[in-house]
């Protein structure tokens, strides 16, 4: 299995290379659900708020910087990318 990475840019923050877990990728289903927002074709709205779960989870953004907050003040691009077989994206302590 090639895991997804996120390569995020902020404000504020820096810039970030994260692996995204499954509990990313649940929590953006929970959030659609309750939003009413497309599970469909929202690439752009998914990577988003993909971005903001992954530094939230990873404590790299303060805990109190809401989603929306997180979109229209600190976000400057996101992509989801898809390793290479061999690449370890997760990093070692």
């Amino acid at each position: 299995m090639n895991p997804f990475i996120i390569q995020i840019e902020t404000a504020n923050n820096g810039s970030f290379r994260e692996r995204v877990l499954m509990i990313d990728k649940l929590m953006f289903e929970k959030a659609a659900r309750a939003n009413g927002w497309n599970l469909q074709g929202s690439e752009i709205t998914f990577t988003a708020f993909i971005a903001w779960q992954v530094l939230k989870r990873l404590h790299k953004i303060p805990t109190e910087l809401t989603y929306e907050q997180f979109i229209e003040t600190e976000l400057f691009d996101a992509v989801i990318i898809q390793e290479e077989p061999g690449q370890n994206p997760t990093p070692t302590a």
